[in-house]
């Protein structure tokens, strides 16, 4: 069973370890309040927009919801975190698609850095910071 675990601020860690691990895991001293600048390691921003389809595409995405992610982007960017340090996280390609052309857009350098995928594309990889979008549908 895992008992230490190195990878993210204890905060985060909290939900795992309470749910999976009965609370037992610890969390290594050398990440335990690591945070980005002075932002809390853990919030969510409830959206009112509401999920849409293109033209053609089976898939959803919500503009107010991606508007968000990247403005959560260029804070990070804006607090010291290179864009490929940070990865953001959508349940459809639809909304990945839509959150990349509001990163392009927010005037950051290298916004092609920022890691945008589905679940299923970001399984696997790390980054110092992630942003997830979750729509409703």
């Amino acid at each position: 069973m895992l008992r230490t675990q190195y990878r993210m601020n204890e905060s985060i860690a909290a939900y795992p370890n309470n749910a999976f691990y009965d609370g037992k895991v610890k969390t290594a001293d050398r990440n335990s309040d690591w945070t980005v600048a002075d932002l809390s390691p853990l919030m969510g921003i409830h959206i009112n927009g509401s999920e849409q389809k293109r033209t053609g595409s089976h898939s959803y995405y919500n503009s107010e919801e991606a508007e968000a992610a990247a403005k959560q982007v260029k804070l990070l960017t804006n607090s010291g975190l290179a864009p490929g340090d940070i990865g953001v996280i959508a349940a459809y390609s639809g909304q990945v698609d839509e959150i990349k052309q509001q990163v392009r857009q927010l005037g950051i350098g290298h916004p092609e850095k920022v890691t945008i995928q589905t679940i299923d594309g970001f399984q696997g990889s790390e980054r110092e910071a992630i942003i997830v979008s979750l729509s409703e549908k």
